[in-house]
């Protein structure tokens, strides 16, 4: 993971962006991995339209929601870990 763009719902990418992060990548790395293999592709960051994730029960007692976090999910993983822990708690 290395960019965001907000683009609704698409997944298409800039060859570019790729051969960037790639060659930063094998520079600091250079054993890391096989590049020759590695696969390119984007993934959607579900957020709301109010950039707040969502947390908590909807519908079903036993689902509880922790999604909606966009870009900044892994920065923002341990605290809405241990806001859902407290819901479920």
């Amino acid at each position: 993971t290395a960019t965001a763009e907000f683009a609704g719902y698409d997944t298409s990418h800039k060859p570019a962006d790729f051969a960037f992060m790639k060659g930063v990548t094998e520079e600091l790395y250079p054993e890391g991995a096989d590049y020759d293999r590695a696969e390119m592709w984007a993934g959607l960051r579900p957020m709301t339209p109010n950039n707040l994730p969502e947390f908590g029960q909807r519908r079903l007692r036993n689902l509880y929601l922790n999604t909606g976090h966009g870009h900044i999910g892994w920065t923002m993983s341990h605290g809405s870990a241990r806001i859902t822990a407290d819901l479920i708690a």
